[in-house]
């Protein structure tokens, strides 16, 4: 089992109708949106695939520094948004990928 957390130090935003998802070198599924996080030497892959199209499965290949995780494009926005603040945070977990993604670091040890 291997887990990791990597600050993100930069993003790719894709947008189309129909991207496919090749992991592994096999396509998994077709996705409308997909947003590579990267940080670390690591990589976060997320793809966004429309509400009625299955998700494939999450994964992280600790030797390989990267990850992916599949959602309904519903959430995209909220991804956007999240990416817009500081201190974005990715989280990767071979055991348990279902829990790959990203999150915020808020740094509670400065007064306001």
């Amino acid at each position: 089992m291997a887990e990791k957390q990597f600050a993100v130090t930069g993003y790719i935003v894709n947008l189309a109708r129909n991207i496919p998802t090749v992991w592994q070198d096999t396509t998994v599924t077709s996705a409308a949106a997909s947003i590579e996080v990267y940080g670390d030497d690591t990589r976060l892959i997320l793809y966004f695939v429309h509400t009625n199209d299955p998700l494939g499965d999450c994964a992280y290949l600790p030797e390989q520094n990267v990850g992916v995780s599949f959602m309904t494009m519903d959430q995209l926005p909220y991804y956007l948004k999240l990416l817009e603040s500081r201190h974005v945070m990715a989280y990767l977990d071979s055991k348990m990928p279902e829990q790959n993604g990203l999150f915020m670091s808020v740094n509670y040890s400065k007064s306001c």
